[in-house]
């Protein structure tokens, strides 16, 4: 494939923004953003324009008046799916509509990102594999972005130059979600039927995915000991999916423990991720005021970021900061017909894992 990739979105409500600032950020070499799609139209406008005037007041030569003018519209993915001139769709959508949205997409010839999950449970995306076939999954990519986070690349870079070998990982996922967030947008992210999984798949899978990852993880059994899962009753009064789950996974080489709430009662999200090795630890903590990391054996350096670059008010810092790396990735990816390098096989795995803890 030759020129800039023509690319839609579709979902343009909590993360479509974040990718289209992102695309922005990193890609705009490559990718063009041609066309957005969401069937709640006033969201759209009203989040397009918050991302349009934040890339105006950093870039002196952007014009959001003459950057909204030459984009397309859509209340249905479906409809911006059939131009022949997109190439790329990224998916932004209740998990519940990913599975589909990724065959829809195939079918219309087009390369895919998607957000996680690819969908809502191991079976679900089992039965859309054997659907698209071996080819076609090529051509998906995953959002995985933690991955591409400064601290997450420098410690697998040390993991990799010392040959360093993992015990165990600890997780931790103490986020503040009030019921307000799980009403919006229809309520689909308090409901078991468009969002299995609740905290499990929609906060802790991108600290779980990096658990995996780093534990070279690849589709080995898994056992889930010790788990408890629970609704917060008090704070979430309406929704069905766990609010709060807590457990360890015992791997062939390592072991994790999680612990993951949206019921943190000082109403902010705090990361942390601990990392065991023979040697001794390293550990990261985030905070909405930023990263900070310490070890016994191990140097940490201080992670800066370019808070001009990364600030927007479309995302939370607890998103993590590889956005821009992980979709110039798969876009590259995409011009040079390889796989990208967070696919369709990374997300399985994770959902595999997923389905061990909620399994009763």
């Amino acid at each position: 494939m030759k020129g800039k990739l023509k690319v839609g979105i579709a979902g343009f409500g909590m993360i479509g923004p974040v990718h289209y600032r992102r695309i922005y950020d990193k890609s705009r070499d490559i990718a063009d953003v041609v066309a957005i799609a969401d069937p709640n139209t006033e969201l759209l406008d009203s989040n397009l324009e918050k991302v349009l005037s934040e890339i105006e007041s950093i870039d002196t030569e952007f014009d959001k008046n003459s950057e909204r003018s030459r984009l397309k519209f859509y209340d249905d993915y479906r409809n911006m799916l059939s131009r022949s001139d997109i190439d790329a769709i990224h998916l932004c959508l209740p998990h519940n509509l990913h599975t589909m949205a990724i065959i829809d997409s195939i079918k219309k010839n087009k390369f895919v990102i998607v957000e996680k999950p690819l969908g809502l449970n191991f079976l679900d995306i089992s039965r859309s594999e054997d659907r698209l076939g071996d080819f076609n999954i090529r051509k998906i990519a995953l959002i995985s972005q933690n991955r591409y986070n400064e601290e997450i690349e420098w410690l697998q870079k040390q993991i990799s130059e010392r040959t360093l070998e993992i015990r165990d990982i600890d997780i931790t996922i103490d986020w503040y979600r009030a019921q307000s967030y799980y009403d919006q947008n229809d309520g689909w992210r308090g409901r078991n039927n468009s969002a299995l999984g609740g905290v499990l798949t929609n906060q802790a899978y991108h600290s779980l995915d990096l658990a995996l990852w780093l534990t070279r993880y690849n589709g080995q059994e898994v056992k889930a000991i010790g788990k408890e899962n629970s609704i917060d009753k008090k704070l979430h009064p309406e929704i069905d999916v766990f609010d709060t789950v807590r457990g360890t996974l015992l791997l062939d080489n390592a072991r994790i423990n999680y612990y993951a709430t949206t019921c943190n009662p000082e109403k902010k999200d705090i990361t942390r991720i601990k990392v065991h090795f023979d040697q001794g630890y390293v550990e990261f903590n985030t905070t909405p005021e930023g990263v900070s990391g310490k070890s016994d054996f191990l140097q940490v350096p201080e992670f800066t970021r370019d808070q001009k670059l990364y600030k927007t008010s479309l995302g939370r810092p607890s998103y993590g900061f590889g956005h821009g790396s992980n979709i110039r990735y798969a876009y590259e990816s995409f011009l040079s017909e390889e796989i990208p390098p967070i696919s369709f096989h990374d997300g399985k795995l994770v959902l595999k894992v997923c389905d061990e803890i909620l399994k009763p």
